[in-house]
Parts: C-alpha cells; sequence; structure tokens
C-alpha cells in the first residue's frame, strides 16, 4: 500500500503517533511511505524519527522535499501549514508506475485494517473520501446538488487518472480564478475542481469523534478516527470525545511527553466520556 503524508517540524510528534498506530494495525500489510516535506519544514532530526518508526516495523519511506514557494500567497486556514498543498502535487512528482496514493493527515489516529479502503475500485475517479458532514460548501464553490464535498483528511487518490485528466497548470489556473472563495485551501481546491469525478466512501474511514453523542457505542467500528479543526485532543481546551483513544497511542509512541502527562491526559479522557454521556440521561 502506498500511504503518503505531508509534515512540518511542528506536527512531528502527532505525526509518529499517527505512524505507529498505523503500522501496529496493519502489521500484515507491505506499506510504502512517502513523506512530503519543505524546504527547512522538517529537520534531520525529524526525518530520522519518522525512519526510525518505519524501520522498526520493517516497513520503507521515501522522503520528497517540495518546493513550498510555488504555494506563496495562496489562502491558509489559521491552523494549517503550507505544506497541506504538497498533495496537489502528488500525481506529477511521483513515479508514473504508481497508480494511487492513500493520503493521511497527522491528525489522526488507524484503529483497524485500512486494506479494503486502499483497494477501493477508483475506475473514473479521482478522489475518493468521505462527506465532510460538517461542512457544506457547494454553494459557493459551485458544487451542482448531486455532487459531494470531501473531507481531504483522508484520500484515496487516484494518480494515474490525475495524470491523464488534470496538469499543475490547470489547478493553479483554478487557484488563480477562484482565490477568493477558497477558504480551506486546498480541501476546497480538490472539490472544487473534481467533484464530478469524486467519490464517497464509509465515514468509518473519516470518523469525527469530537462531536458524537453515541461514541461510546460507534467507537469500536471506527477504522480511522480525524481529529479536524482548530481543537485538537493534545489541546488543554479539548472538551469532545475521543480524547482517551488519541493518548492510548501517544502512550504507546511518543517518548518526548512525561509519563505523568501521558497518564493524566488519557484519564481525563476517560472522565470526559463518563461525564458527557452522563449529561445525556
Amino acid at each position: 500500500m502506498n500511504i503518503c503524508i505531508s509534515v512540518d517540524n511542528n506536527y512531528i510528534k502527532n505525526c509518529i503517533v499517527m505512524l505507529d498506530s498505523l503500522f501496529a494495525c496493519n502489521s500484515n500489510s507491505d506499506i510504502k511511505l512517502y513523506v512530503l516535506y519543505g524546504e527547512r519544514m522538517l529537520s534531520s532530526k525529524n526525518k530520522a524519527k519518522i525512519q526510525m518508526v518505519v524501520s522498526k516495523n520493517r516497513q520503507e519511506v521515501s522522503f520528497v522535499r517540495i518546493n513550498q514557494h510555488i504555494f506563496n500567497n495562496l489562502p491558509l486556514v489559521e491552523y494549517i501549514s503550507v505544506s497541506t498543498y504538497f498533495r496537489l502535487l502528488l500525481p506529477f512528482i511521483l513515479d508514473n508506475s504508481i497508480e494511487k496514493v492513500l493520503y493521511l493527515d497527522t491528525d489522526i489516529i488507524i484503529n483497524g485494517d485500512i486494506q479494503e479502503l486502499f483497494y477501493t475500485n477508483l475506475d473514473g475517479i479521482a478522489f475518493a473520501g468521505v462527506n465532510h458532514k460538517y461542512m457544506d460548501r457547494r454553494e459557493v464553490l459551485d458544487i451542482k446538488p448531486e455532487g459531494r464535498y470531501l473531507n481531504a483528511g483522508v484520500l484515496l487518490i487516484n494518480l494515474k487518472w490525475l495524470r491523464e485528466n488534470s496538469s499543475i497548470e490547470k489547478i493553479f489556473d483554478y487557484i488563480e480564478h477562484n482565490k477568493e472563495k477558497l477558504v480551506l485551501a486546498d480541501q476546497d481546491i480538490i472539490n472544487g475542481l473534481f467533484w464530478k469525478n469524486n467519490k464517497c466512501i464509509s465515514n468509518i474511514y473519516n470518523y469525527y469523534p469530537y462531536l458524537d453523542m453515541l461514541y461510546l457505542e460507534n467507537r469500536k467500528r471506527q477504522t480511522i478516527f480525524h481529529y479536524y479543526g482548530r481543537i485538537k485532543p493534545w489541546s488543554s481546551n479539548y472538551k469532545g470525545y475521543g480524547k482517551e483513544m488519541y493518548w492510548k497511542w501517544v502512550n504507546h509512541s511518543v517518548k518526548e511527553y512525561s509519563y505523568f502527562s501521558k497518564i493524566y491526559n488519557y484519564i481525563s479522557g476517560v472522565i470526559m466520556n463518563i461525564w458527557k454521556n452522563l449529561k445525556l440521561i
């Protein structure tokens, strides 16, 4: 399975946590990881951390440096780095022999086998992802009612289709003519430009736990947890569901946090789940 991430120094801890969960839950699969990073955005020390977790799991990794300056002056969400745009280049920077790749954000926990997701049929499809039910930008982006707006944090990308039907020039032309509409950066581009050839997949592959009042019942059925938005489970002001799931993997993966911090955050997440459920009774 070809898996791709974009990462910088600010998200290295979260990246390691995500990768650890990915490899642990897919230990029977061969994974080739592609790491997109900008110049001076990922230190040698942090590259070594990624290499270590990949090697520990007997998988393979390639680091792909991107000239981030080609994305200068493009709109960005406050809490998102310019590296979010890097995935737009994947069809044109990876070898032509690679026909599909699964892109994963780093604020994610893998909670199961993703082979069925990776081998989803993509005939005639550009991007496959989960319908973003908490965000509807279709009208702004001129997406017809039959179209969907995908969350870009988990995307199965048909590189072969994109090479044959798109280009870097076409993408940047769309950006130039729609800058004022692109509130959510490349997510808006992927949806606004390719909606006719995008496909919805099961939301178990991009599950947002924060607002799910049935979290305690639903969590075991979810394959990918995605903590998108400004408030993250490693933030002190995280008040939603699913914090304990994240810190379970932090405890397993990241040495930089103190033992007290790991235990405190995990237990507080468990207590938060119980407290929120009691309020519903």
